[in-house]
């Protein structure tokens, strides 16, 4: 660890425990109490007969409490377990599954008292009263590792299907309307292996004040891998934009409300030529081997210069205006989240060939990258990886990680001297 982080609390190692994605925060508003899975197993594939119990570390008194429990999980996303807003202390909400259907369950941390909605959760608004679903019956069929056992129904298992989709929920009704259809998206700039391979929509994710949120449109490549293409749109699904079709999009993070930070292929003056040959089954045929033959026969080491890069590429909400974070610094793909101030990006990267994470922070004020720590890691490369998945306190003085250092995963709250760092 660095001399400039010093660790909180670390959850025992009598069970395993771990928080999920890096797109929401684990501690609640006052930083005093901490969200997390406990299983009794690691290091394989959940199955449709597994449970994990959820609930919150008190800091103060390291005294864990249960709220429940889920039959609705992975090693990614957990249950979508989270605070909501606006205050993010009084309620907590999370996936379940019951009566052969997934749903949430909304659970007032004060009385102890529950509620089920009918649908599965994804990104809930800022303002707390209404949450964005997708259809996990489909992603049972085509996203292994961020999808839920125990329910297959032969309906989904098709390339698309009109009912798929993103979905609207009233978290005080519970009533849901679809905003998006998986073949509306299709149908913009389409490509003959839509109708071949199936497409689904995932990773939705808000802006700051709730007026935009992005999300993935991806499809399977038969070769066990996938495409994918970037979306925003308006909370009810309308005014729909595409960012270049580079068919490579990864982690992001908003950083403003009409920017926003995503590892991808660089885009150039070129992305229109390329999103053409993308296109064309024909072309890509074509140019594939020239490519291949320039960047190894005849570019050599200049092929890193002069064909297209991975960067995180910072773009602007609706426009083709873009700029790059940490070009020719930060070197590998990570899950990024920056600080309320705009000036910090935490991010990470996957296990190297020594089986170790490495967890950095980016000062975009004076463009300097600071490690962290480093963290070795059990079961890398597999879907029960555990990824370090960052994210910042709602007072951005905290920073909590899940880590496999040990041989159960484990959660880790860090506090960074922020200000020694600045100072570096």
């Amino acid at each position: 660890m660095s001399d400039a982080v010093s660790i909180r609390f670390e959850t025992p190692s009598t069970h395993s425990h771990f928080f999920g994605y890096y797109d929401k925060s684990p501690l609640d508003a006052t930083g005093s109490r901490l969200l997390c899975h406990r299983t009794d197993f690691d290091g394989r594939s959940i199955t449709a007969d597994d449970t994990a119990t959820v609930g919150y570390w008190d800091l103060e008194t390291e005294r864990f409490v249960a709220l429940g429990e889920t039959a609705a999980f992975n090693w990614q996303q957990g249950a979508m377990l989270q605070w909501l807003p606006p205050d993010y202390e009084s309620r907590v909400l999370y996936n379940d599954r019951a009566d052969d259907s997934f749903v949430s369950v909304l659970v007032d941390t004060e009385t102890g008292t529950e509620r089920r909605l009918p649908r599965p959760i994804y990104a809930v608004h800022p303002s707390g009263e209404f949450a964005l679903a997708a259809n996990y019956e489909r992603l049972y069929h085509c996203r292994p590792g961020y999808n839920y056992r125990g329910i297959d129904r032969q309906k989904w298992d098709r390339p698309m299907h009109e009912d798929d989709g993103i979905y609207r929920v009233d978290l005080d009704t519970g009533a849901t309307e679809q905003i998006l259809s998986t073949p509306e998206v299709c149908n913009v700039d389409s490509k003959p292996v839509f109708e071949r391979r199936d497409n689904w929509l995932e990773h939705m994710l808000w802006n700051p004040s709730g007026t935009r949120f992005a999300f993935f449109h991806r499809w399977a490549d038969g070769n066990g891998s996938h495409g994918t293409r970037l979306f925003t749109a308006a909370p009810d699904g309308s005014n729909l934009y595409m960012f270049p079709d580079t068919e490579f999009y990864s982690h992001m993070g908003w950083h403003t409300d009409d920017r926003f930070t995503i590892w991808t292929t660089k885009p150039s003056v070129s992305q229109r030529t390329v999103d053409t040959v993308q296109r064309s089954p024909t072309l890509k045929r074509l140019v594939r081997p020239v490519y291949r033959f320039a960047r190894d026969r005849v570019l050599g080491d200049r092929a890193e210069r002069a064909l297209p890069r991975q960067v995180f590429v910072e773009f602007r909400d609706q426009s083709e205006s873009f700029s790059t974070v940490g070009e020719g610094v930060i070197e590998e793909n990570g899950h990024n989240t920056w600080s309320d101030d705009g000036r910090w990006m935490l991010t990470d990267t996957y296990a190297d060939e020594d089986a170790t994470r490495r967890l950095f922070v980016w000062d975009d004020k004076r463009d300097r990258l600071h490690t962290l720590g480093t963290f070795e890691t059990e079961y890398a490369g597999s879907v029960y990886r555990c990824d370090l998945h960052p994210r910042w306190s709602h007072d951005d003085d905290l920073v909590v990680v899940d880590s496999a250092h040990e041989p159960n995963r484990q959660m880790l709250v860090l506090e960074p001297d922020l200000a020694a760092l600045a100072d570096k």
